[in-house]
């Protein structure tokens, strides 16, 4: 589904997995959220990252790079540098990727940072 671009497919198939008590992990969260960050779904991959967050499980430096990555592809300096921050608040240290797609964000945006 993910691949394909099918989002609500994708959504649907991760909440019926949910309902029968498998439970998502890092790798599934991050399939997900990867997919929404890839269409250009930010908000998307924002909701299923805090849900990632509340469901207890602690996101890797590749989850955050891909909605940093998102924000910046949209433009959105002040949410990438936001997401940054979250990385680092969860003990993550940003990586080429992350610090890379900031600047991107800056640069698309017209923000001299």
């Amino acid at each position: 589904c993910t691949r394909a671009g099918d989002l609500a497919r994708a959504e649907v198939f991760f909440t019926d997995m949910q309902q029968s008590c498998l439970a998502p992990d890092v790798t599934s969260y991050g399939a997900l959220i990867t997919a929404f960050a890839k269409q250009g779904d930010v908000a998307g991959a924002e909701r299923w990252l805090r849900r990632m967050v509340s469901s207890k499980l602690t996101p890797n430096t590749a989850v955050f790079n891909s909605v940093i990555s998102a924000c910046s592809r949209n433009g959105d300096p002040a949410k990438a540098e936001q997401w940054l921050q979250k990385m680092l608040q969860h003990g993550l240290k940003p990586d080429a990727i992350s610090c890379s797609a900031v600047v991107a964000a800056c640069a698309k945006a017209g923000d001299p940072a």
